[in-house]
């Protein structure tokens, strides 16, 4: 089967708008956005990528290819007249970045992966109830701390202050704390601001933990942020309003499955990049996998003791909620044919989404 590709214009993608992602073509710049069109030949439509050719740093938007024509090679035709064509620009580096729900397969990160890309980074996006989450053990719990404030409470000077500490710190972007609902976002502060739990505004009908951040060694701290805020969060919502948990690598992952062993991962956020210009691009080996799969350590020595004052450990083989599932891998714990790196809620022994029982018999 011949695979020609061609460039259209956005009028012309707009005519196969369903070959791309809700959205897409409402973005700004959309016109001046790169659509490459592949078909066979006879003419007709197979698949399509968008990209947005940013100066420094291209981002594909979008890849879409006809159902009767997976798995036979367009995604890989479509992928390298992408590279090609941002070589031809001069452009040094394409990402992409995309939810998945834990019930996807790993197509797409395949596709990437043999084509050069490679995985920057990956957040499971963890949901609860309030209802749910304020009858947790940990936090029913009747402790109340006066070093915890609400964002609201602090006066203009003191909200620099904590802008100054987030800049210095680099924690994450300033703006982020024009986003919290400031009655449901608090703060632990002594002589120094300490810990931070914030939560945005109700969007879509849903809260989001926007950022959470320990700067010292005692998590007794981020429990007191914790069920300050989602019980004015219950206060101020319905019980039934989604609390959106996006955790950042597996200590975050380990946080909440200690705190909030019922939550469960809804979705995988992933990003991946390809260095176009760079003289050697490569596809992950099978020995990288596998150290990619590998428990990680602390992430630096500032948070060692409370990483350690958890102590969760790592359930045991005939404590795996996976024991008996179809896609485990019996020479790594630590990974399937599901996830490349379980996330912390099933690696401690909690309940997995993908789950699908063996036939023993």
């Amino acid at each position: 089967m011949e695979i020609l590709i061609y460039s259209l214009k956005k009028e012309q993608a707009i005519a196969l708008e369903g070959f791309v992602l809700p959205g897409v073509l409402e973005l700004p710049d959309s016109e001046k956005f790169w659509y490459f069109l592949a078909v066979d030949e006879i003419r007709t439509p197979m698949g399509m990528t968008v990209v947005a050719p940013y100066k420094e740093e291209a981002e594909l938007l979008s890849i879409g290819i006809s159902e009767k024509f997976i798995k036979k090679g367009v995604a890989t035709e479509l992928i390298s007249y992408t590279l090609e064509k941002l070589r031809e620009a001069k452009i040094s580096g394409i990402r992409v970045t995309y939810t998945r729900s834990p019930f996807w397969g790993q197509g797409m990160e395949r596709l990437l992966e043999r084509n050069g890309f490679y995985l920057e980074e990956e957040n499971n996006t963890f949901v609860g109830t309030l209802e749910e989450l304020n009858q947790h053990p940990h936090l029913k719990e009747d402790v109340d701390y006066p070093q915890i404030r609400a964002l609201s409470s602090l006066s203009d000077g003191e909200m620099r202050t904590l802008e100054l500490m987030v800049s210095k710190k680099e924690l994450f972007d300033p703006q982020v704390l024009k986003e919290c609902d400031v009655e449901c976002s608090f703060l632990w502060k002594e002589e120094e601001i300490e810990a931070l739990f914030l939560l945005s505004d109700l969007t879509e009908g849903k809260l989001t933990n926007l950022y959470t951040w320990l700067g010292s060694n005692s998590h007794k701290k981020l429990l007191g942020l914790m069920k300050k805020s989602l019980k004015k969060a219950l206060s101020c919502y319905p019980k039934e309003t989604e609390v959106i948990f996006t955790c950042m690598g597996t200590a975050a992952e380990k946080m909440v499955s200690y705190f909030l062993p019922s939550v469960k991962p809804r979705t995988v956020l992933r990003s991946y990049y390809h260095g176009v210009m760079e003289e050697e691009s490569y596809s992950l080996s099978d020995m990288e996998i596998e150290e990619q799969s590998a428990p990680k350590e602390a992430p630096d020595e500032r948070r060692r003791a409370y990483w350690e004052d958890m102590k969760p450990q790592p359930a045991t083989d005939e404590e795996f909620w996976c024991k008996n599932c179809i896609f485990r891998k019996e020479e790594n714990l630590l990974s399937c044919e599901k996830y490349r790196d379980k996330p912390g809620n099933v690696v401690y022994g909690g309940e997995c989404p993908y789950f699908a029982e063996r036939d023993l018999k």
